[in-house]
């Protein structure tokens, strides 16, 4: 997610009950100001 320009918000561990066990949920964010700069340096 870091590659594509998004920084990390934050972990909420042991959320989601997946394959038989718990897991953690990272979260990761954008901006759209952020958002809008990558895609105008793309073009």
């Amino acid at each position: 997610m870091k590659k594509l320009g998004m920084s990390y918000e934050g972990e909420f561990k042991q959320h989601i009950w997946m394959r038989g066990n718990f897991e953690d949920l990272m979260y990761y964010g954008m901006t759209k100001q952020d958002y809008d700069q990558m895609q105008n340096r793309q073009a």
